[in-house]
């Protein structure tokens, strides 16, 4: 069976004096995993857009897109085949007091704490590059 193309997902990496925003998923098949902020991109959105609407609903917050941080074609599930290209980008503004709704926990991490978070897979390659760009 030929895979299906993958559903666009984005991230938001929220930065601040050497540090970013990771975020606990608090329910769902993915609970307990830690994540960066952001969600499905819906039909005719750009991945700027997506990422203002999704970051508004899940955190309250209206955000500025930052420098794009590249894509992660992560499988989800091997049969029937199902795949998310995740789309991250940095967001150094912001305005609003966020309020965590999907999430349990939250914390601001520099680089060598990042590895100590059981993070969701999709995420990892970007936890990765965060690690040296800290």
């Amino acid at each position: 069976m030929a895979a299906q193309s993958a559903i666009d997902v984005v991230a938001a990496v929220f930065c601040k004096e050497n540090t970013v925003l990771c975020l606990r998923r608090a329910r769902g098949p993915h609970a307990g995993e830690w994540e960066f902020p952001g969600g499905k991109v819906e039909p005719g959105e750009s991945l700027r857009d997506a990422l203002v609407r999704e970051i508004k609903e899940e955190l309250n917050v209206d955000i500025v897109t930052g420098e794009y941080l590249g894509e992660n074609l992560h499988v989800i599930t091997p049969e029937p085949p199902k795949a998310i290209c995740l789309h991250a980008f940095m967001v150094n503004e912001w305005s609003g007091l966020m309020a965590f709704t999907d999430h349990d926990r939250h914390q601001w991490c520099d680089a060598a704490e990042l590895s100590g978070l059981s993070w969701s897979a999709a995420d990892i390659p970007f936890v990765e590059m965060l690690q040296t760009r800290l």
